[in-house]
């Protein structure tokens, strides 16, 4: 089983257990999260978890990664993420640091208490999402217009406010723009999230 570390409300460290304890002990841990995104389109690649998955089962999703026990590169724990839910090898050059962490509670189930420390990258994708050899994580993999995410049957495990900063750092790295947030004929989702 793996062991992460874990941490107190203000990321001290306080030692190290093993994941499923960590997510039923609602023990504060770190994460890695990778956002995907098409060059071209400006679409984002989000994975439907799969439903029997403990944390956000039936829930689309960017690519997730928990750093293990004294690893402290997160760059190196966002290459191993995708490498394990896109089959992928990318080098360290081809990762975005967004530059935002969040301080986030999910609580998807009574035995699922999620408190994570979120740190978001990036990387630019072109490929077709059919040919990826996804992880046993995810069931499916499709490329959606920013617009769509968070809204059905796009939704993420992630609260507006937070949805609100991902995308707001996505925007101010120029990874997509705010033209990308608003569906063709009305101002959309995000109109009120970016402003």
């Amino acid at each position: 089983m793996v062991r992460i570390d874990t941490y107190d409300e203000n990321m001290n460290p306080t030692g190290s257990e093993e994941r499923d304890v960590v997510h039923r002990r609602g023990l504060w841990h770190r994460n890695v999260y990778v956002v995907v995104v098409s060059p071209f389109t400006r679409d984002i690649l989000l994975f439907l978890r799969d439903k029997k998955k403990a944390a956000s089962g039936s829930h689309w999703a960017a690519i997730g990664e928990h750093p293990q026990k004294g690893e402290q590169d997160l760059v190196e724990v966002a290459q191993r993420g995708i490498s394990e839910d896109m089959g992928l090898d990318i080098v360290r050059e081809q990762v975005i640091d967004v530059g935002l962490e969040l301080k986030v509670r999910l609580t998807d189930t009574k035995t699922l208490k999620d408190y994570e420390f979120q740190n978001y990258f990036a990387i630019r994708w072109d490929g077709n999402p059919s040919e990826l050899k996804l992880g046993p994580e995810n069931s499916e993999a499709r490329f959606v217009r920013p617009y769509e995410i968070g809204k059905p049957p796009y939704v993420v495990p992630l609260g507006n406010e937070y949805l609100g900063k991902v995308t707001r750092r996505l925007v101010k790295t120029g990874l997509i723009g705010k033209k990308d947030l608003r569906k063709p004929g009305n101002g959309g989702f995000f109109a009120g999230l970016i402003s």
